[in-house]
């Protein structure tokens, strides 16, 4: 859970910074922390993937 915590901090952070870099015009910073965002996305999926296996083990997850 504490991965999928931190990724979803990373996101909003990211969400801010690409708001910014939008009003300023800095296209090519919005384009990596777009990258970044969609990264973040995919490694809550893969943590989500690991908590079902758990679960289906029968393991407590914490």
């Amino acid at each position: 859970m504490k991965e999928i915590d931190d990724q979803v901090l990373l996101i909003v952070k990211y969400v801010r910074e690409l708001k910014q870099a939008e009003d300023v015009g800095d296209w090519n910073k919005v384009v990596i922390l777009s990258d970044a965002i969609q990264d973040s996305g995919h490694n809550i999926g893969k943590a989500a993937d690991k908590i079902n296996v758990a679960i289906k083990r029968g393991m407590h997850i914490g």
